[in-house]
């Protein structure tokens, strides 16, 4: 065999075994929560599914695939979902740590009531975060400017509230875990005096997906980029 063979052979065996690394190379999407990620190479999808238990209900789509399929029901991810433990443990104070912004919703009551959202940072030492803020547009008496017209004007009011402080997790036996937020309250509201003042929360949550929590009350929380 001369060199040149020798040299052809060797570049052949090696664009070889170059497409069948591409080949078993996983890039797969993941359907959840209504929302679409990805693509998630392998070590990526196994932090994703976490176990067993949630590859069975966690839709997915790949390259080649007519259709959404459960993890768990894909023959190319298989070996992998063999691989998981059954049911992971949930961590609470892990899943916690991180970013979260709520869906606009209802807040205060009265003449203080608003729509608003919350963004909130939990630390992993125990520290957080957070920024209550929202708007209201609403009407409020003047004196008529002549007889007979309507003695009402609107009035936009501003929320602006933060809180830095620390916090305290307790699971609960019924999938909530509990939240006691402990801080310094800052109100640089629209005509607010901006006194700090000392202030308690607590708020429970459940996890409904790796990025997504949700109160008692029914508002949602997702994760987003600190």
């Amino acid at each position: 065999m001369t060199g040149m063979h020798r040299r052809a052979l060797l570049l052949s065996g090696l664009a070889a075994l170059l497409t069948a690394t591409e080949a078993v190379a996983l890039s797969v999407y993941v359907a959840e929560d209504g929302q679409v990620s990805g693509p998630f190479d392998e070590a990526a999808l196994k932090a994703r599914l976490e176990s067993r238990t949630k590859a069975a209900a966690t839709l997915v789509w790949m390259q080649g695939m007519a259709d959404w399929t459960p993890a768990s029901k894909v023959p190319a991810l298989a070996a992998l979902v063999a691989g998981l433990p059954l049911d992971a443990p949930f961590d609470p104070a892990a899943y916690l740590v991180g970013a979260w912004v709520s869906d606009d919703h209802a807040m205060g009551s009265g003449k203080n009531a608003f729509v608003g959202k919350i963004s909130v940072v939990f630390a992993a030492n125990g520290s957080f975060t957070m920024q209550i803020t929202g708007n209201r547009t609403t009407l409020k008496a003047i004196p008529a400017p002549q007889p007979g017209a309507p003695p009402m004007e609107s009035e936009y009011l501003y929320w602006d509230i933060s809180t830095v402080g620390t916090y305290v997790l307790r699971q609960q036996a019924d999938g909530y875990f509990e939240v006691t937020m402990k801080g310094t309250v800052t109100d640089n509201s629209v005509n607010a005096d901006g006194n700090a003042l000392k202030g308690e929360e607590v708020r429970e949550f459940r996890r409904m997906g790796p990025d997504h929590m949700q109160t008692r009350y029914g508002v949602n929380y997702r994760r987003t980029a600190s």
